[in-house]
């Protein structure tokens, strides 16, 4: 083997090529088997450098943040839907997207549209967007569960952003049916179940999955009620101890949130995004019809969402005037709507902005409907709190 040849990893086309373009200066007197075995090898280099150019090109469309495409769309993700309308309920893989909206007191103030197939790496860029459209960050942020990460609670404490975001474990804490198996304490050790208190330890020939992890280690435990149910995962179900990994950082993080979490505040902000959120994708779907993008590639769909989120808004002023409820008309920027002005769709967005102007409804500040009256967020001034799926 040449020693421009990798051993182990993936050949290049380039490399492969200039390995084809050599095997034609080769005399055939000097390769065993004669012309024969040289035009054999030359047909299984030209083989690898036709596969190697394919699979090349299928990552170049995939690009680094995804493992799939469609062939019909290069830009959408294979995606599980809730809803299959070909075959049942998540039975087969579809091209999608994945969309987010941040709502605040009923009215969408940001969308985002990316090709991710989880939720969990879209509230950073989410945010940042929003960052980017209103110059501020939301004092206040509530999420599903989804979006509980190490990454995402430590991106919202660094901000000041107070996040309401539920973790994976949330549920089976909250009724007791799951709940946590040791809790970390202020002084640098943790509590299990049984109220035994563990120090960090360090273990000979064994080392923390991360560099931020630490062992833990509990003793006494022979005697313990919990610990059929603590050990439920361990293949010696009896023992005198019991060694946690912990990542103290993200362990008092997840702490922080659950605090919040259970909180009158918090209760009342889950609540207001089950509302909020689920409520705006209710309308989108139900209401609209809109279950399905029209539109292919990114830039397109991201485009036809922006619009739908713009007629949902649309439709909310338009409800309160109808029905004859004071409107107090402001006048100002509004940033959602000029941000459409960016994506060369100026007919639509004239078109759209003509409409609010007619209504004279730009922008209103709904009274005598507490849940309402901050629609002026959408301006300059600050959004309080926000809520995402």
């Amino acid at each position: 083997m040449s020693d421009d040849v990798p051993k182990d990893g993936i050949i290049s086309s380039k490399l492969l090529t200039e390995k084809l373009t050599e095997s034609q200066k080769i005399d055939p007197e000097l390769i065993e088997g004669g012309e024969t075995a040289l035009k054999k090898m030359r047909s299984q280099l030209y083989e690898y450098l036709i596969k190697s150019v394919e699979y090349e090109e299928k990552e170049a469309i995939c690009g680094p943040d995804r493992n799939s495409y469609y062939k019909t769309d290069h830009d959408a993700t294979a995606m599980c839907l809730k809803e299959d309308y070909y075959s049942g309920l998540g039975s087969q893989m579809h091209a999608a997207y994945n969309t987010q909206i941040v709502v605040c007191r009923g009215i969408i103030v940001f969308y985002y549209l990316s090709q991710d197939r989880s939720d969990i790496r879209t509230l950073i860029p989410t945010l940042e967007g929003f960052k980017s459209m209103y110059g501020c960050y939301p004092k206040r942020i509530c999420a599903d569960a989804g979006y509980g990460s190490f990454a995402n609670y430590k991106y919202c404490n660094t901000k000041g952003i107070e996040a309401f975001i539920k973790y994976p474990s949330w549920n089976g804490e909250r009724t007791g049916r799951y709940p946590a198996v040791y809790e970390y304490l202020e002084d640098g050790t943790v509590s299990c179940l049984g109220g035994r208190t563990g120090n960090r330890v360090e273990i000979p020939n064994r080392h923390p999955k991360t560099q931020q992890s630490a062992f833990y280690k509990v003793e006494n435990c022979t005697n313990c009620q919990f610990m059929a149910y603590c050990r439920r995962f361990m293949k010696e179900k009896e023992g005198n101890e019991r060694i946690f990994e912990v990542m103290p950082e993200y362990v008092t993080l997840k702490q922080g949130a659950r605090d919040r979490l259970l909180r009158p505040e918090g209760i009342e902000m889950r609540v207001n995004r089950s509302c909020q959120v689920e409520g705006t994708f209710g309308v989108l779907k139900q209401n609209m019809a809109y279950t399905r993008f029209r539109r292919r590639k990114l830039a397109k769909v991201r485009l036809e969402f922006a619009l739908t989120c713009l007629g949902l808004n649309i439709r909310k002023f338009l409800k309160f005037k109808i029905s004859g409820t004071p409107v107090v008309v402001k006048h100002f920027r509004i940033k959602f709507f000029f941000s459409l002005a960016k994506q060369d769709l100026f007919p639509y967005f004239f078109g759209c902005l003509g409409i609010l102007f007619e209504v004279k409804c730009v922008c209103c500040c709904i009274q005598k409907r507490p849940i309402y009256q901050s629609l002026q967020a959408v301006s300059r001034t600050s959004i309080d709190s926000i809520c995402l799926p």
